[in-house]
């Protein structure tokens, strides 16, 4: 379930998406960091974050959520570059982009981690959330080469911040107005803070 009290995002790490067509091959191979293929009979799509990018950016160009891969990446063929980029961006919403800023010292980084651990992602970034000071953690996807990457952080960021403060409320660990903070905070709030925006 969506938090619709978490503000508009400021990505604080990204890269640049490509505007040229790609082929088929180029998506799935821009999914992962590594410089080999997938094993015989794997797809990166297979992975963590092919999983999340069907769940996720589907919807985008018109198709319903966890269409197959080879019908996504038609369905962008078809659209052309510059328009599934468009769409899946706006559906990713970010508020502001910042394309490879340096990373300050004493500062966390969950989209090089959270963009790769699938449905856990809520529960890793709760976990960085234990030993990081709040206001030590900008919202970050470390989105790369593809646009759908930007969609599956903001997406998992919105569907899950409110699942660990709304834990501790009902714990007693915090009052209500303690809980709101560190999904303001790490959405924008840090790097419009850091990067005086």
């Amino acid at each position: 379930m969506p938090s619709p009290d978490v503000p508009a995002l400021v990505d604080h790490h990204c890269h640049g998406v490509p505007t040229a067509e790609l082929s088929d091959q180029a998506p799935a191979g821009l999914l992962t960091e590594s410089d080999r293929p997938p094993a015989p009979g794997a797809s990166p799509f297979d992975g963590a974050l092919g999983l999340a990018v069907r769940r996720w950016c589907p919807p985008a160009p018109g198709l319903p959520a966890h269409a197959p891969a080879a019908e996504y990446l038609a369905r962008r063929r078809e659209l052309g570059a510059p328009e599934a980029t468009r769409r899946l961006l706006a559906a990713a919403g970010p508020d502001t982009c910042l394309v490879a800023q340096a990373f300050p010292l004493g500062y966390t980084a969950p989209g090089l981690t959270t963009s790769h651990v699938g449905p856990r992602a809520a529960a890793v970034r709760g976990e960085m959330l234990e030993p990081v000071p709040f206001g030590k953690l900008p919202f970050s996807t470390d989105a790369y080469g593809l646009p759908g990457p930007y969609l599956v952080g903001a997406a998992r960021f919105r569907h899950g911040p409110g699942a660990l403060p709304d834990g501790w409320r009902a714990d007693g660990a915090c009052a209500a107005a303690d809980a709101e903070r560190p999904a303001r905070r790490v959405a924008a709030d840090n790097a419009r803070r850091l990067y005086a925006l």
